[in-house]
């Protein structure tokens, strides 16, 4: 309990002297600065038991994270005096936290913390005194699930603070087979830069990519993690020569499973535009209510004699968040083409009362300025009637383009955004084939 103290100590003033909190600067609530937050994945009802902080016979060495912990950075600052933002960091991306609350307690030495993650239906929650908080991350739509959650203050490293000479450099791409040798077996792709220790990168899959991580090369351990509120991604990995790697993947406390990676730079998975595949030729003749209650119908203005774009999404998908991003910003770039644009979204709750209040919130929180459309729980998804022009969803997002005459001309399925090599293509592609098809008529 003394090398606790003692520690705990010395956090809060390497806290002091890391952080951007400035000597004189004060605060109301959360010091600012650089915090490391710590997600304990390890379920022991599912996970083999791990050396525990507070094992007697080991001396807990607090410059590097223990297996199956996952560990993610975020900066606390203040735009105002009383008022806080918080930013999610996962190696080039900073996602900045919705809303929170903070409760002061009665002596004022502690408070409560909530960072709130309304589109996603989870949130933290802990108690914060001085560098250091203590709680959990709660996923509300899924029953009793929680993940115990710790935080501290003036560490900006991820992994490790005190690395090895790595064993390799695992810049490049790398074929990825997870769940190998099994019946959920799939193929990945992962794309890596690594600067001395420290290592950023993305996995890609045939349905989609797991979008921005970051962590460190340490001798031969190799680890990765991403955590932006609706996902907790961890990867550990064993670094077997410069061509080869093991690991294990974590998603959450509830699922856990392994993979292997081999260097190959002409590494490929199916084309997105194989997947899904339409089952009509002929003009389709789409109607639909958007979640304000407007009628909309592809044969009708402001519809008629113009591409449609519709993206059957979820609000609970972040890949459909960053395709969301891409068609606002490539609207506002293409105000001259003939386009419409439509989300379809399939919703976790089979509340459509609740769904809607989501879907409302991702509308004002994305800035999107095109109607949506709710159609249903996800369970029901592929009976929908909304959906009968396709064979199937396979992924979400999945994107389809119909032509002037109602005709589906492009059907994508899943999405590649900014953390992948592929994105850049994937807009030059998009752009030209819809400007081909304005040409048409």
């Amino acid at each position: 309990m003394k090398k606790i103290t003692i520690y705990l100590f010395a956090v809060l003033i390497l806290g002091s002297m890391q952080s951007c909190l400035e000597l004189g600067q004060t605060y109301t609530m959360v010091a600012p600065g650089t915090w490391r937050g710590l997600l304990d994945l390890r379920d022991q009802a599912t996970l083999p038991p791990h050396p525990e902080h507070t094992d007697t016979d080991t001396e807990f060495d607090f410059s590097k994270t223990p297996t199956g912990v996952l560990p993610f950075n975020f900066e606390v600052t203040y735009p105002e005096p009383d008022s806080m933002q918080f930013f999610l960091i996962n190696g080039a991306e900073r996602i900045p936290i919705p809303s929170y609350t903070y409760e002061h307690n009665i002596s004022g030495e502690t408070g409560l913390l909530h960072l709130n993650f309304p589109i996603y239906d989870t949130h933290i929650k802990a108690k914060v005194e001085a560098g250091v908080m203590e709680g959990h991350w709660f996923v509300d739509y899924k029953k009793n699930y929680s993940v115990p959650f710790k935080a501290y203050l003036g560490q900006p490293f991820r992994f490790t603070d005190v690395p090895e000479k790595p064993l390799a450099d695992v810049t490049g791409k790398w074929a990825m087979v997870f769940s190998e040798e099994t019946e959920d077996e799939y193929p990945a792709i992962g794309e890596f830069l690594q600067d001395g220790t420290d290592l950023e990168g993305n996995i890609s899959t045939e349905t989609g990519d797991y979008r921005f991580a970051s962590g460190n090369v340490s001798g031969d351990e190799w680890f990765l993690s991403s955590f932006n509120g609706a996902q907790a991604y961890l990867y550990e990995g064993k670094i077997i020569d410069k061509d080869r790697i093991l690991g294990a993947f974590y998603s959450g406390n509830h699922f856990r499973t392994t993979w292997s990676a081999d260097r190959d730079p002409d590494a490929t998975l199916r084309s997105p535009e194989s997947l899904t595949s339409a089952v009509t030729d002929q003009p389709v003749h789409w109607q639909a209510t958007t979640i304000d209650g407007q009628p909309l119908d592809f044969q009708k203005p402001p519809y008629t004699g113009k591409i449609k774009i519709l993206e059957i999404m979820g609000s609970w998908c972040p890949n459909c968040h960053d395709e969301a991003r891409f068609l606002r910003e490539w609207k506002e770039n293409s105000p001259e083409l003939p386009i419409e644009i439509v989300s379809l979204a399939f919703e976790r709750y089979e509340d459509r009362i609740k769904s809607l209040e989501v879907l409302r919130t991702f509308v004002s929180q994305m800035n999107i300025d095109w109607p949506v459309v709710y159609g249903g729980p996800i369970q029901s998804a592929k009976e929908s009637e909304l959906v009968q022009f396709i064979d199937g969803i396979r992924a979400y997002p999945t994107l389809i383009v119909f032509d002037r005459e109602n005709k589906i001309r492009y059907v994508h399925t899943g999405f590649y955004g900014p953390a992948t090599s592929e994105y850049e293509d994937f807009k030059r592609d998009f752009d030209g084939l819809v400007k081909r098809l304005s040409e048409e008529g």
